[in-house]
């Protein structure tokens, strides 16, 4: 271990011994006494015996993690460089390299058998075994949540594991192996290098567009893929390859697919909240859409050119701009129907938005009926719209009426523990332009 700034060498695992832990340690050897250090490793041993492949610290540097091909991890103290404890896999693999994921103290290593184990630094226990590499695994990473392991092998396919279920949920055939990946810290995109290719691609995170499902595909699932291009040609766009419609899949007598049943959509308990199956980027951009609005706001108003452009024709009296169809440009009143919804006092059946719409039913059914009536419908056609569209029905809500109603609607949301961080998203866009109406 060397110093990053003056190049010292600090330490080395095993540390070396003093001529005083040398001659210590060859009279424990020579009369096979009991080491007196209190620790399975005494000073100076446990070094690897084939090549070192993957080399790691903890957060808090007091442990390095080591793995080799003897098919042994070594957890070495930082300081002292003693050796504390080690993993024995020498028996069944040798292990290729290793990734560290210090949010949770997980090490994923990659194995000559082609599997992935993942191992707890914490309990130095194996906590996961990930099966399916066909070829030999060139690259693994996390995702930035932890949830995720990518990797790839020489069998040109890119594997994603779910860690809780230890599913195989999504694999794809790319047209070279892939020789090396990284995810990024925002979770957006996964970038690959490929062989015979001098590039880096990037792929979308599908999961920001549409609802993923974690259950385990099977080997003729694994879809081709085309590497990425510029501007899509002789392939698909990224965004198009995002929202792509998934392949038909045989359906039940409800219509929905064998694959996915009502259990993995609906909540496992009534006691339990349950969240949306709404893609986080659209309720965070819905959180902070007026933020993104400012960031996006031009610095400087945009200046009209100086001088007309020399192929328009010049005109006797200056004062009169021409027009796209000849025109002068003289102040013409608006039409009455351009005015926004908002800016009219009063709206109609027919010019209703299909919220308003559904606003008005929900209140009328909580008049008619004595149990409290589900806000699904409303809801979801809710967190369906886009977050400008979204946050412009809230903000629209035109008197106390209507907003008690969806104060109501979003309680008894709460109460079916449904939604629980759409309600908290919208709750907060609506107190954020309503506080002033309620005080």
């Amino acid at each position: 271990m060397f110093n990053l700034q003056s190049g010292i060498l600090r330490q080395r695992f095993p540390a070396p011994l003093n001529p005083a832990q040398a001659k210590k340690l060859k009279l424990q050897s020579t009369t096979d006494g009991p080491s007196t250090t209190g620790s399975r490793f005494g000073p100076g041993e446990g070094k690897h015996r084939k090549g070192v492949t993957g080399l790691t610290v903890d957060p808090l540097n007091r442990t390095v993690i080591s793995c080799g091909l003897d098919g042994k991890i070594k957890f070495w103290d930082f300081h002292t460089g003693v050796l504390k404890d080690e993993i024995d896999w020498s028996a069944t693999t040798a292990i290729t390299a290793a990734q560290y994921y210090k949010s949770s103290d997980l090490v994923a290593l990659s194995c000559d058998d082609l599997a992935i184990r993942i191992i707890d630094t914490e309990t130095k226990k194996l906590v996961r075994e990930l099966w399916g590499c066909l070829g030999q695994i060139s690259d693994c990473c996390f995702s930035n949540d932890g949830r995720w392991i990518i990797a790839a092998s020489m069998d040109s396919v890119i594997r994603v594991w779910d860690l809780p279920t230890s599913h195989l949920i999504n694999a794809f055939r790319v047209e070279s192996p892939c020789t090396a990946l990284a995810f990024s810290d925002t979770g957006e995109y996964l970038a690959t290098a490929h062989a015979d290719s001098v590039g880096i691609n990037l792929w979308n995170n599908r999961t920001l567009f549409t609802h993923v499902p974690t259950r385990m595909i099977k080997d003729n699932e694994i879809i081709e893929a085309t590497l990425p291009t510029t501007s899509g040609e002789g392939g698909q766009a990224l965004l198009e390859a995002a929202f792509e419609e998934p392949e038909s899949q045989p359906e039940d007598d409800e219509g929905l697919p064998l694959e996915e049943t009502p259990a993995t959509i609906d909540a496992i308990s009534k006691d339990l909240l349950s969240l949306s199956l709404v893609p986080k980027a659209r309720w965070q951009t819905l959180l902070h859409l007026q933020t993104i609005r400012a960031r996006n706001k031009p610095t400087e108003p945009p200046k009209a050119p100086e001088k007309a452009p020399f192929f328009l024709p010049s005109l006797s009296n200056t004062d009169q701009q021409p027009s796209v169809n000849g025109t002068s440009d003289s102040k013409q009143e608006a039409p009455s129907n351009a005015l926004s919804r908002i800016s009219r006092p009063t709206l109609s059946s027919s010019t209703r938005s299909q919220f308003t719409t559904l606003l008005h039913a929900f209140a009328t059914s909580l008049l008619n009926e004595q149990q409290e009536p589900d806000p699904a419908l409303l809801l979801t056609h809710l967190s369906t719209l886009s977050p400008s569209a979204a946050d412009t029905e809230i903000r629209s809500l035109a008197n106390m009426e209507e907003m008690t109603t969806f104060i109501q609607a979003l309680t008894a949301r709460l109460k079916q523990k449904r939604d629980y961080e759409l309600v908290q998203t919208w709750m907060s866009v609506f107190l954020r332009a309503h506080a002033g109406e309620l005080k």
